[in-house]
């Protein structure tokens, strides 16, 4: 009685494991698809490019990058 005990509980584990990590996968699903904001990203290559080019001192693309991202949050 025990024994089966056991496999009763090892089973509804494995299920739920189951269905927990096909819910991930369908909200990473629904997230990949999101379209990419083109026009957004031209606009921001085209102020990085500015920076780069007409910046008083050069300025490292990760610490570029790094700043902007911290602005934006």
């Amino acid at each position: 009685m025990q024994k089966l005990r056991s496999i009763g509980f090892i089973l509804v584990g494995a299920v739920a494991g189951v269905l927990i990590s096909l819910n991930f996968q369908a909200i990473a699903d629904r997230a990949a698809r999101a379209p990419l904001p083109i026009e957004e990203l031209r606009a921001f290559t085209e102020v990085v490019d500015a920076i780069k080019k007409n910046y008083v001192e050069p300025v490292e693309d990760k610490k570029l990058f790094t700043e902007a991202i911290n602005g934006m949050l």
